[in-house]
Formats: structure tokens, sequence, C-alpha cells
């Protein structure tokens, strides 16, 4: 195995456990929080903490890699172990699935929010879950156009990545290329296209909601008592952190393989290589959102912290109690 596929391994091996670690802090401190104004916003957060959680599942077993090469775009999962060609696009395909849905997610949040805030109207479980319904289902459309576009177009075309040997050959000196985007293939525009307007329709809806969030905490601020406009005030930074690191670690770095594939310009494929790698942090960073910004969930997370200081060390961290706030 060549010593980029070994980085990679270990650069997702390492997002992987921040991830789970961060998001597991995160769910402790969700169901450890006593405030009545935060507990209403426990199950748009407790959401966004599973579909990472699902996420960084797909990433620990796939540890997919996106290589550009000839202005071509290939797949790769990165498995230590020979399995079918099949196998490898099911899992590649499910990654891609869960990479769209992912980010997608943050808009049932903010609409939820909406809905509860603005329009003092409940949002209920049955209703969160049909609309994450429906997101999996456009995710599942993205997952059948790639499976179509498999399995209509020649698979000879993956061999143009064995050219790629010296940088990218697994154990067996092979490549093993599992998906590819051709810009000469009208599909391709097809594909793109889908994933632009799922991608964009989940953004359309965030800055909606978020003008609507925005304008009822203009007037809502005259009215309000200290305590709950501070809540709501950490809920929207949380929320906004939650919309713009997708940009950041999904947005830009799959803007930027797209413009590789359609550009007529070839750009070394180890630009490709080290896009791909921001993918796998994107859990990491939104969990950190949600710790960084609501005081509660810091104060929970540093109550555990001494807790296991004083297990370790006796007596040498104090414990002060939880407040609401």
């Amino acid at each position: 195995m060549t010593v980029l596929r070994t980085i990679h391994g270990i650069s997702e091996d390492v997002a992987c456990a921040l991830g789970l670690l961060l998001n597991l802090l995160l769910i402790y401190s969700i169901r450890k929080a006593n405030n009545v104004e935060l507990k209403k916003y426990s199950r748009i957060l407790l959401q966004s903490t599973f579909v990472d959680l699902v996420f960084l599942a797909i990433v620990f077993v796939a540890k997919p890699i996106v290589i550009i090469w000839r202005r071509t775009g290939f797949y790769l999962v990165n498995i230590p172990i020979e399995i079918p060609l099949d196998f490898k696009f099911l899992l590649a395909d499910f990654y891609t699935f869960m990479l769209f849905c992912s980010p997608c997610t943050t808009a049932i949040s903010f609409y939820y929010r909406y809905t509860v805030l603005c329009l003092n109207k409940p949002f209920s479980l049955l209703k969160q879950l049909c609309y994450l319904f429906g997101l999996g289902v456009l995710g599942i459309g993205y997952m059948i156009l790639s499976l179509f576009y498999l399995y209509l177009r020649p698979k000879e075309r993956l061999g143009i990545a064995e050219e790629l040997q010296d940088m990218l050959a697994n154990g067996n000196g092979k490549v093993d290329a599992v998906l590819l985007a051709d810009p000469g293939d009208p599909y391709t525009l097809i594909v793109i296209g889908y994933a632009a307007a799922f991608t964009f329709g989940s953004y359309l809806v965030e800055v909606w909601c978020s003008w609507k969030i925005y304008k009822y905490l203009k007037l809502f601020n005259f009215n309000s008592n200290s305590r709950i406009k501070e809540i709501q005030n950490q809920i929207t930074k949380t929320l906004i952190a939650q919309a713009i690191f997708p940009l950041l670690t999904f947005t830009v770095p799959m803007s930027f393989l797209i413009v590789n594939v359609m550009s007529p310009i070839e750009m070394n494929p180890e630009y490709s290589f080290f896009a791909g790698f921001i993918f796998a942090y994107y859990p990491t960073l939104n969990a950190c959102s949600a710790l960084l910004f609501v005081k509660q969930y810091r104060k929970n997370i540093s109550k555990l912290a001494k807790g296991y200081c004083n297990i370790i060390f006796p007596g040498t961290c104090s414990i002060s109690t939880v407040e609401g706030s």
C-alpha cells in the first residue's frame, strides 16, 4: 500500500475518533441539560448528532478516496481487505448518500426552530421523521442515478485510474477505482445538477428560515427576559455554525472537485486527493459548534471532566453544581 493511501486511512481514523468522541459528549450534554427553553431544541440537535454518527460509521468502513485524473473523477474505497467491485461500489454510493444528506439535515433543524419559535406551533417527532424520510428519498434518488451511471457506462473507463498506481496502489498493487465522473458524458451533468439542486435547495430553506427567525427575534428582544434571550442567541449561533461548516468542509471542496473535472485545465491529482480529506471532519465541527456555543453544554462537559479527574487524581478537582442557563 502506498504512503498516500496509508496517510489517508490514518486521517479518516482520526476524523472518526474525534467525531465519535465529540458527538457522544454532545449527546451526554443534551441529555443532561435542565433548562426548559434549551430542552425545546434537544431533538434537532440530537437529529444532527445521530445522522453524523451514521456518516462516521460509513467513513470508518469505506475510507473513500476522491481523486481527479485526466479530467475524470474517481472514487476509491480504501479497505485493507479484498472485496468484490460491486460491494465496493455500494459502499462508495452509500458514502455519497450520507455525504449529501448529513449537511442537508440542517435545513430541517432551521425549519423546526422556525415552527417552534416564530409560529409557536409544536413540531412532533412524527413530522420530523417524515421530513427526514423525504430527505432520505431525495438522497436515494442520487444513489439510483449513481447506480445507473456505473452499470450503464463501460467499466473499462475505470481502468484509467490504474495509471496512478505509483501514487495510490493498494496492497495488491492496484488502484481499483469503483466510480467515475466523465466530463464528456452528458449523464455526468445530470448527476452533478441533481446534487447541486439538492444542496442549493437545502440552503434556500436555511436562508429563508434564518430571515424569518431574525425578524422575530428583533421584535422578541423587547419583551423577553435575559435568560431566554441568551439561550436563543446560543441556539442561533449553533445553527448558523452548522450551516457554515458544511460550506467549508463539503460545498467548497466539492465545488473544487467539480471544477477540476469540468475545467479544460488538468490539475495535479494530489490537489483533489487532499481536498477529499476534509469531508470526514464535518461531524467533528458540527459537534464542536453546539459544545462551544451553548453555555450549559460546556458546563456539563466541564463537570464530567472534573468528575473523571477526581477519580484519577482524588481531591484535585472541585465540582460545582451545573446551573440551568
